[in-house]
């Protein structure tokens, strides 16, 4: 029996759905942030002259993202900006 595999996009499964409920908004930067193989550093310059330190205190939820800090990082990873939130 010949087993014919499909594409799936991932966005649209439920287990995208569950994982996406349980992050928190410095997990999702983390995780795209490194998904694009770019240092702390690198994405401070890609946003906006922002220091490693303050992208690394937003990845530990340690301090919040404004407004125009997530609709920068969400221009940049096509995703929405409330992910940041």
């Amino acid at each position: 029996m010949e087993r014919e595999d499909k594409a799936v996009d991932y966005f649209e499964t439920d287990l995208h759905k569950k994982v996406a409920a349980t992050m928190a908004p410095g997990l999702w930067l983390k995780h795209l942030r490194e998904a694009h193989s770019l240092s702390q550093a690198e994405l401070g310059v890609k946003i906006g002259a922002v220091k490693a330190s303050r992208v690394s205190d937003w990845e530990n939820n340690q301090r919040a993202v404004s407004k125009e800090a997530a609709k920068s990082q969400a221009k940049l990873f096509h995703v929405p900006a409330d992910r940041f939130i």
